[in-house]
């Protein structure tokens, strides 16, 4: 039974994605701009690498140039979901004007999983007296919690931001509310 549901819902994605083939531009753009981005950095002198700001220099470039095609996939898809007619026009100006506050949520989301995995490797190292096996399932067992218990409300902050154009605090909030309600379903 369960799986003549996904088969059913997969069907119906199949079909929304031939009525609105706009939903391939955004990823197609992304790919592309990623393309260039890791085609420009063989160039860059090595010395840009050492720095210790190039890991969060880059994956904040990363963020704020995914956010955009991301808002604009977000819109699109809700435009297909409501069968509304899904125009370029409505894409870029949803991103152009969500982008920035989706940034700012994917920034949030990253920094707490960051903070989640350096908790998990601290726990993890001071486990290793324990033995190494005992330490690797100590680190997936609190990856596993904070995922479960706490990034897990993160997980639609960027759906009310771009769909509903709430603010990035009211986002989270119903983001919050929303996994609260159906908490058992999203965690599976």
């Amino acid at each position: 039974m369960i799986f003549l549901s996904f088969l059913k819902h997969l069907t119906h994605a199949a079909r929304d994605l031939t009525r609105s083939p706009l939903l391939f531009l955004p990823p197609a753009f992304l790919y592309l701009i990623m393309s260039a981005f890791n085609a420009l950095a063989q160039r860059l002198p090595s010395q840009f690498f050492a720095s210790s700001f190039y890991p969060t220099l880059s994956s904040l470039f990363i963020l704020f140039i995914a956010a955009f095609p991301l808002t604009a996939l977000l819109s699109a898809a809700s435009d297909s979901v409501s069968k509304r007619k899904t125009t370029l026009r409505n894409m870029t100006t949803k991103a152009i004007r969500r982008g920035f506050p989706n940034f700012i949520i994917m920034c949030i989301i990253a920094l707490a999983y960051a903070l989640l995995a350096q908790l998990a490797l601290l726990i993890g190292k001071a486990c290793i007296p324990l033995g190494t096996s005992f330490a690797t399932f100590a680190v997936l067992l609190v990856l596993f919690t904070g995922l479960a218990v706490g990034l897990i409300f993160l997980t639609f902050a960027n759906v009310f931001c771009v769909i509903r154009s709430l603010s990035i605090i009211r986002s989270i909030h119903q983001s919050f509310l929303f996994v609260r309600r159906n908490y058992l379903s999203i965690l599976s």
